[in-house]
């Protein structure tokens, strides 16, 4: 009887797909896969020499950019506005509660928390009345108009009351910071 040869496989080849993570529909919620670029000193345009690409979280203000629903300017006054918002929930660093407060004012984290309270209520006083229920909703919760009663038939009059609020923020924003 004869000796039964095996057959010689090809190495492995890993694929030329980039992992961007799970592909479930929570996990594709928020996210977008997009180009790892670099600037050609050449050309000065963005390319991407490898094929790389990354999976990166968007918030939905940005998302409502990317489909042209505002502007990048209104894009711009909103993140101020969260951002605002977002520093008002911070609290001091852990490393501050471990080291000795050597500081001759000792209620220095409280002067920022008043600071940061303080810049956020100003940006809160662009937001008119009748959108600040929308704004709250959109740009500080990061949720649709759908949260807020605008379901079925409503969603597109919710979206057309968002795109009013950021338009006329962004208005107020501008006309109060010009010099």
């Amino acid at each position: 009887m004869g000796k039964i040869k095996a057959k010689k496989r090809a190495p492995y080849t890993p694929p030329t797909t980039w992992d961007a993570g799970p592909d479930t529909a929570a996990q594709r919620a928020g996210r977008i896969i997009e180009d790892v670029t670099e600037t050609d000193p050449e050309t000065g345009k963005r390319v991407n020499p490898n094929g790389i690409k990354r999976a990166r979280r968007i918030d939905l203000i940005e998302h409502y950019r990317i489909i042209g629903v505002i502007t990048q300017a209104e894009f711009t006054a909103l993140m101020a506005l969260r951002m605002a918002y977002e520093k008002t929930q911070r609290g001091p660093p852990a490393i501050q509660e471990l080291q000795v407060d050597t500081s001759s004012k000792p209620d220095h984290a409280v002067a920022i928390l008043m600071d940061r309270l303080s810049r956020y209520s100003q940006m809160m006083a662009h937001v008119r009345p009748e959108h600040r229920r929308v704004i709250t909703c959109v740009v500080l919760d990061n949720q649709t108009v759908m949260r807020i009663g605008f379901k079925g038939r409503r969603y597109q009059a919710g979206m057309d009351l968002f795109k009013a609020a950021a338009v006329a923020f962004e208005a107020s924003v501008n006309r109060h910071s010009a010099p």
